[in-house]
Order: structure tokens, then C-alpha cells, then sequence
């Protein structure tokens, strides 16, 4: 039978009809077990040599967590507690391309969706930070501008801007602004995702120049972890075909390495609109907002065309359509903000 052993002075002089059994546990009602000592909120610790004491929780022995999702430049405070620091940055996402203004004799593309940038994460001692630290996000880059005359290409997207954190993170790809459509069916924007040593992930290329006759469909991000995905290339035509074309779906976001889900990005305009906007998706119960890529513009002969819809939270902005000459291509949209995820134990 196993054996307890209790120290002299460690129990009362009656245990008030309390049963120890031989498997060492004292059966107790915790509602009627009262320990003097402490204060509201404070919790026993142990100094590992059979001693206890009453610390407040986070003071010590308890554990605190602390997430941020910066959004637009500033300074970064740590707290007087932390222990360890994990640090997102994503960069701005790139703008689409817009389309092409051409004869209905001849083929006319619509431009590239914008490539998203990626993001890379490092985890520091929380010493190795000072007190406060500047941070700067990057900026999205503009879409490509809607062709005003006719017979001409369209105007390629800008990449998007890096985001740093002091002088401890860094980060912005050659990101590649989506090429403006031409008289040809283009190839995608497309980097495909690279995992590197302290989390480092690389972002994913928007999709394809409109597909003549067809309707676009958006880069699919792949299998690495957290993939965030460029726009949809833009609606566009074949020669002698005025059929029309509604854009496509932006690219959508997963996450692994912190989180686990999916969501779908924009859809593509429909009869000369505008690509909607890229959805953003929260994750619970953290609260960080990922974005989508914009979805593209749709063709329709005889009017202006859609613009590509914008990309949020770092990714790329969709394709503008084509347009016969005449009428106004579609713009590319622009690419979403880069930002900062902070996340701070102690």
C-alpha cells in the first residue's frame, strides 16, 4: 500500500471528516476548502523547495498574452512584462494591370492581377527589443490606369511598399505589379510560395492576362504555409469576339503556421463593373485580419469595362478588363496594405 507522509504542524488536529485514501488524494469539497492569505486574483506559487507563497497572476507565476495587429505606421511599446516577442510583417500587395483598348477586329486582353507580397516572422527574447520600436507599413501598390486611347495596351500595376519593424524586420519581395493587357494572352505574375529559415513565406503571384473568349480564373496559392494570393487577371477578348466575359474570383487567403482557414476573394464584376474588393477574414479567437486578392473586371463590347477590385491586408489588386476601341479599359486594382502583427507573451 502506498505511503503518506505528512511533515508535523502541516494538518490540523482533526481533518473534519476528510478521507485520505491509498491512492494520496484528499477528498474534498473545494466550495467549503478556504486558504487565508492573499488577495483577490493573487494565485500560490511554489519556490520549488516545498514553499508557497501568494503572487498576483501575470506577476510571475501567472501568464499573459498580448496580440496587435498594426495597420498604419507608428511606435510600438513593449510591455513592462513581456518574456518573448513574435513578430508578423507583411508587406503591401501590388496593384493589377489594366486592360487593353483595341479594334473588335483584333484580340484584346485584360491585364495581369497583382502579385501579393508575403510576409516573414521572427521571435525574440523580449530583451533583445528596446522599450519602443518605430514601425512602418507598406503600402499597397496603385492599380494600372484605365486606357483612354484606342489601339494601345494597358498600363501595368506598381509594387507595393515594404514594411519594417525597427531595424530588427525588414520585408518586401520584388513584388510585380500585374502587366496591362495586349493584343495576346499573357503568362501569370506568378512567385510561388518559399518557406525559409525564422518563418520566412513569400508571397504569391496574381492571376493571368485575361483569356480571349474565356472567363479568368484566379493563381491558386499552392500548398506552402501561409499563403496570401494576388488578383484575378482581367476579362478579355479574340479577335472578331464581343461575347461578354465576366471577371473572375480573386485568390484566396489560407494559414497554417498560426492559424487554419480559408476564405474566398472577390468576385469579378459582371457586364462592365467593377471586381469587387477582396474580402478580409478574422480568425478567432486572435482577431488578425488576412486579406484576399481583387477580383477582375469583366469585358462587355460597346462600354467602358471593369476595373479590377482592390486587394486588402497585403494582397494584390485584380486585373481591369479590355475594351473595344472607343470606350475606356478597364483600371487595375490597387494592392491592400502591408501590416504588423505583434504578439507578446510574459
Amino acid at each position: 500500500m502506498p505511503e503518506t507522509k505528512v511533515r508535523s504542524g502541516q494538518l490540523g488536529s482533526t481533518l473534519s471528516s476528510k478521507t485520505i485514501d491509498n491512492t494520496n488524494t484528499i477528498n474534498t469539497d473545494l466550495t467549503k476548502l478556504a486558504i487565508a492569505g492573499g488577495t483577490n486574483g493573487q494565485v500560490l506559487s511554489t519556490n520549488g523547495s516545498s514553499t508557497l507563497s501568494w503572487v498576483t497572476a501575470g506577476g510571475g507565476a501567472g501568464y499573459q498574452i498580448q496580440v496587435e495587429q498594426l495597420t498604419s505606421s507608428g511606435t510600438w511599446t513593449k510591455p513592462a512584462w513581456a518574456k518573448k516577442v513574435s513578430v508578423l510583417c507583411v508587406a503591401g500587395g501590388c496593384g493589377g494591370g489594366s486592360g487593353r483598348r483595341g479594334a473588335t477586329t483584333a484580340a484584346r486582353a485584360g491585364g495581369s492581377g497583382g502579385q501579393s507580397h508575403g510576409m516573414h516572422t521572427m521571435i525574440f527574447d523580449a530583451a533583445q527589443l528596446g522599450s519602443t520600436v518605430s514601425y512602418v507599413i507598406g503600402a499597397g501598390g496603385a492599380g494600372g490606369a484605365s486606357v483612354t486611347t484606342n489601339d494601345t495596351n494597358g498600363n501595368a500595376g506598381s509594387a507595393g511598399g515594404t514594411t519594417s519593424f525597427g531595424s530588427y524586420i525588414k520585408f518586401g519581395i520584388a513584388g510585380i505589379g500585374g502587366a496591362g493587357g495586349s493584343t495576346s494572352n499573357g503568362s501569370a505574375t506568378f512567385s510561388s510560395g518559399v518557406s525559409g529559415p525564422l518563418f520566412s513565406y513569400f508571397g504569391f503571384g496574381g492571376g493571368s492576362r485575361g483569356e480571349t473568349g474565356t472567363t479568368p480564373t484566379p493563381t491558386n496559392a499552392g500548398t506552402n504555409n501561409w499563403q496570401i494570393t494576388g488578383g484575378c487577371g482581367g476579362a478579355g477578348q479574340a479577335a472578331n469576339n464581343t461575347t461578354t466575359v465576366n471577371g473572375g474570383e480573386g485568390g484566396s487567403t489560407d494559414g497554417y503556421y498560426f492559424f487554419q482557414s480559408s476564405t474566398a476573394g472577390g468576385a469579378g464584376g459582371t457586364n462592365g463593373g467593377n471586381g469587387s474588393n477582396g474580402n478580409s477574414y478574422t480568425f478567432p479567437p486572435l482577431n488578425i485580419t488576412l486579406g484576399t486578392g481583387g477580383g477582375s473586371g469583366s469585358y462587355k463590347t460597346g462600354q467602358a469595362t471593369g476595373n479590377g477590385g482592390n486587394g486588402v491586408y497585403g494582397a494584390g489588386g485584380g486585373g481591369g478588363a479590355a475594351s473595344d476601341n472607343g470606350y475606356n479599359s478597364g483600371a487595375g486594382g490597387n494592392g491592400g496594405n502591408g501590416f504588423i502583427v505583434v504578439i507578446t507573451e510574459g
